[in-house]
């Protein structure tokens, strides 16, 4: 039976099951940080460190080093890192963000490496800006007014609003990065027949 010899000399470990380990391990890696982001204002090394460790330890285990800096592998991942870390280093360091965030950005880049990790960021950055615009809204009278019949306490503080927990807006934008991704709306779109 030939369809059996080809069975028993499929890889064990595809790319398919490189995707699922990383999809599992991001879901999870933004979900956790984007809830003790909003609880306590901290993204912790217990999260972050473990995730990038992960990253890095998937894209070597199935695919080695990597053609390219822009092909899966531990080059990739490695590339990755850096440029989040060199990106949003410069946030930090002007005290845009804090270190947790910076800690998640450059896990994110030891999961999706290079090329995805701009295109992760971007989304990151767009939804954390929306975040903070809406912050900015919230701080105003008619918007503590909104925040109050919502539901969200603390709105006559003079501290309301004034700490936004950036997790929270890179998580989302990250994992719609992913989606979009996964679903193939950002692929490329496929060549003609004969080129």
């Amino acid at each position: 039976m030939p369809g059996a010899v080809a069975e028993s000399q499929a890889p064990l470990l595809s790319p398919g099951h490189w995707v699922l380990a990383t999809d599992l391990v991001l879901g999870a890696t933004l979900l956790i940080a984007a809830w003790t982001d909003l609880k306590s204002r901290l993204i912790y090394d217990k999260l972050t460190i473990p995730a990038a460790l992960l990253g890095l330890a998937l894209q070597g285990a199935f695919f080695g080093w990597g053609a390219s800096l822009f092909d899966p592998g531990l080059s990739s991942a490695l590339a990755g890192m850096a440029s989040a870390f060199l990106v949003y280093g410069l946030f930090w360091l002007t005290g845009g963000m804090g270190a947790g965030d910076l800690k998640l950005v450059t896990a994110v880049g030891a999961l999706l490496g290079c090329p995805d990790i701009f295109g992760a960021l971007l989304a990151g950055s767009l939804a954390g800006g929306v975040q903070g615009l809406l912050a900015l809204a919230a701080r105003t009278g008619p918007g503590r007014r909104v925040c109050a019949r919502l539901g969200i306490t603390g709105t006559d503080s003079p501290e309301f609003g004034r700490s936004v927990p950036l997790g929270v807006g890179l998580a989302l934008g990250i994992a719609l990065f992913r989606l979009a991704v996964r679903t193939s709306l950002l692929a490329p779109p496929p060549l003609p027949p004969g080129a």
